[in-house]
């Protein structure tokens, strides 16, 4: 698996299409952690903890919909793109932030 960091701006980056392969949540906040099957990871922030996948962030205002559309998709197996934020040293838990989920089915 790649991982691309390109030069550290504000530009926000999504993620290529992929199926969710894992959900982990706790960690005493209200984090979700998101791993895909996209073959490269996205970490325009330049986040430390970008191996571990990506994550959502318990003071942005969607993320509960956010943990609501992730379940589905992984359900369902349906592919995701998440936009990364690319604002440097935005991360969550120390790994590259969910600002916004997509979803379409096949």
């Amino acid at each position: 698996m790649g991982v691309t960091q390109p030069a550290l701006s504000a530009n926000p980056v999504w993620t290529a299409s992929g199926t969710i392969t894992s959900l982990e949540a706790g960690w005493g906040t209200d984090v979700l952690g998101v791993n895909t099957t996209a073959s490269v990871i996205v970490n325009p922030a330049g986040c430390p903890g970008f191996y571990a996948g990506y994550h959502t962030s318990p003071t942005d205002p969607g993320h509960t919909l956010y943990h609501d559309m992730l379940r589905d998709a992984f359900w369902h197996n349906w592919p995701v793109q998440l936009l990364i934020s690319g604002q440097p040293g935005d991360c969550s838990q120390g790994n590259p932030r969910i600002i916004s989920v997509h979803i379409a089915r096949p």
